[in-house]
């Protein structure tokens, strides 16, 4: 993103009242992210994947984030 990362949107959308339990991912092909961010991260609900990332995975994924669970 050319203005700011992901870490600082979700920081800025966690601030909104309307959008506190929005379900986040974040899908980077940055490996090398350190334990902070990705702690940051967790900590404002976001779940972090990784690319190469496989439709039945981002389904997946997608699921557990709108709690839906197995389908």
């Amino acid at each position: 993103m050319p203005l700011v990362d992901g870490l600082e949107f979700l920081r800025r959308l966690r601030t909104r009242t309307m959008l506190r339990s929005t379900p986040v991912m974040i899908v980077t092909g940055d490996y090398l992210i350190d334990d902070s961010t990705t702690t940051a991260l967790s900590e404002l609900g976001a779940r972090v994947a990784f690319k190469r990332l496989f439709v039945d995975s981002l389904a997946q994924i997608v699921r557990e984030r709108l709690g839906c669970g197995e389908l």
